[in-house]
């Protein structure tokens, strides 16, 4: 079984390379904010309830060269449909479309609608539509001459972890908050500091993946895979119950975050305890301009924010780095998100510091800059 997985822009060799940690072979094809993996059907779960890095998983079950409208009706007349869509199931198709302009989205929705309805006819009663809640989600997505057929089996995409129960106006996406972690190369017995953590992102995913809690306990029965009856759904509460026996519940790690906002923490308090992990996590309200820690930190990873009143954001990001510097223990790293990468770009070589930028897209236009500074 083959699955193309939506990930963020620009960064899909990080994640890529995240995935295979899972024992799922996973490689990076020749599309922006998508990967591919491998494996059998119980894959489809592991994926869902430990991607961390990932949005959504599909079931790929056909790749194909079009050229124009026909070519997409007949390959998706290729397709037996009636093994994806069980009697009385409803159905729904969406379509991701980039560089061509001879057909519309709309255009190929309707025809694969009418196509998928045409071939089960022909075999038992007719498949309803239902686009507002199918039981099945067909996404065809088409990039030039290539199109990819995928079943969604994620549903809502998994950086919703259902734990934010305080939203910061501002919060870093719970995917980026984990692979800047992942980037820090941050172990378990060592430090890890945000210090201006808002509603607590980044500690709460460090300490969710230094204990190990599956996705699942967050996201409740709201994956897509639940209404596809072709797969092993037997099988589902056995993994759930294997994930969880392999759950870290000690609280061992050194996980600090602190910001200048005491609403702000109080939400990030709210939200680590809805994450069930507020023991792992020490918070506290401060301006990090007056902390006076030297050399303590293993690792710091932060968000700062991305305009500051009475200060050019250049003085602002040079004062806050030199700050982190003298926090950080020597053979520690700093790894800092922010979307003004030239500024950033200029201050780490006027001061003469080694780093690695990712860059990728924050809303498809956005560029963002992840930088890992090492002191």
């Amino acid at each position: 079984m083959k699955f193309f997985i939506t990930t963020e822009r620009g960064l899909e060799n990080i994640i890529a390379d995240d995935i295979k940690e899972l024992g799922i072979k996973t490689w990076v094809g020749n599309r922006i904010g998508k990967i591919f993996a491998e494996g059998d059907s119980e894959h489809v779960f592991l994926l869902n309830f430990l991607g961390r890095s990932i949005n959504k998983v599909y079931i790929l079950i056909k790749k194909a060269k079009i050229n124009s409208l026909n070519d997409v009706k007949e390959e998706l007349k290729d397709i037996n449909w009636e093994d994806y869509i069980d009697k009385g199931q409803t159905f729904a198709v969406s379509v991701e479309k980039a560089g061509r302009k001879d057909f519309s989205s709309i255009d190929v929705a309707r025809l694969a609608g009418d196509t998928i309805i045409e071939r089960i006819a022909s075999l038992r009663k007719r498949p309803k539509v239902d686009l507002r809640n199918p039981d099945v989600k067909i996404r065809l997505d088409i990039f030039k001459d290539e199109m990819l057929v995928g079943i969604d089996t994620t549903g809502p995409s998994l950086h919703m972890r259902r734990y934010r129960v305080f939203n910061h106006p501002k919060a870093v996406k719970t995917t980026i908050a984990y692979l800047m972690i992942k980037l820090s190369s941050w172990s378990e017995n060592e430090s890890l500091y945000d210090p201006m953590c808002g509603g607590g992102t980044i500690p709460i995913e460090a300490a969710i993946s230094c204990r190990k809690i599956p996705i699942f306990v967050f996201r409740g029965n709201e994956y897509a895979f639940y209404k596809l009856k072709f797969l092993p759904l037997d099988r589902v509460e056995y993994i759930k119950e294997r994930l969880l026996e392999s759950m870290d519940r000690s609280m061992n790690c050194t996980i600090i975050g602190s910001d200048i906002n005491e609403e702000y923490i109080k939400g990030a308090i709210k939200n680590a305890e809805k994450a069930k992990v507020l023991d792992t996590i020490k918070f506290f309200t401060a301006n990090i301009f007056h902390l006076e820690f030297q050399s303590i930190f293993d690792k710091i990873v932060l968000n700062p924010p991305y305009f500051v009143k009475n200060l050019s954001m250049f003085d602002f990001y040079r004062k806050l780095l030199l700050k982190l510097l003298r926090m950080i223990r020597e053979g520690g790293k700093i790894v800092l998100l922010t979307p003004k990468i030239r500024i950033m770009l200029k201050i780490l070589d006027e001061l003469k510091l080694k780093y690695e930028l990712h860059s990728f897209y924050r809303q498809r236009l956005t560029k963002n800059g992840i930088f890992i500074i090492k002191p």
